[in-house]
């Protein structure tokens, strides 16, 4: 039996032409640009090993996000994407039952100072996914003392 065919290399990792078709696909030329800021393959995905190359796209805020501080543009905002303040409130949920559960079973076992390393790295991770506000507030808090 054959081996499977392969997927066309990608110049990121040029693989040997299959032995049914000694040359590979040749990729496809890169476009001319869309916008000043929207970049994109024709029929290509973007790859991972170049996520800020030009022919990638770069993320553009939200249509309607609000560009300055108001309260109320914000309050309607989020009014207007409760799904996605669902999703969030159970990431932030999630991520800070882990954390909780862990310190309460070291206090109940005793085991604080032994595992204060161990919650230290939790923690970290926990803010880390929660993203850049949340590491901003540890930062203001780490110097709170």
């Amino acid at each position: 039996m054959p081996p499977p065919h392969p997927t066309p290399p990608h110049p990121c990792h040029p693989t040997p032409p299959h032995p049914c078709h000694p040359t590979p696909t040749p990729m496809p030329p890169n476009p001319t640009p869309m916008s000043p800021n929207l970049h994109t393959h024709a029929t290509q995905p973007p790859h991972p090993c170049h996520p800020t190359s030009s022919t990638h796209a770069t993320p553009q805020p939200a249509p309607h996000a609000p560009r300055s501080y108001d309260p109320d543009a914000v309050a309607e905002y989020f009014r207007r994407r409760p799904v996605a303040v669902a999703q969030r409130a159970a990431q932030v949920v999630v991520e800070m039952a882990g954390f909780g559960a862990a310190l309460a079973l070291d206090f109940a076992t005793g085991r604080v100072q032994a595992n204060e390393k161990a919650r230290a790295v939790q923690l970290r991770g926990a803010i880390e996914r929660l993203g850049p506000a949340f590491v901003k507030v540890a930062q203001v808090k780490s110097v709170d003392v």
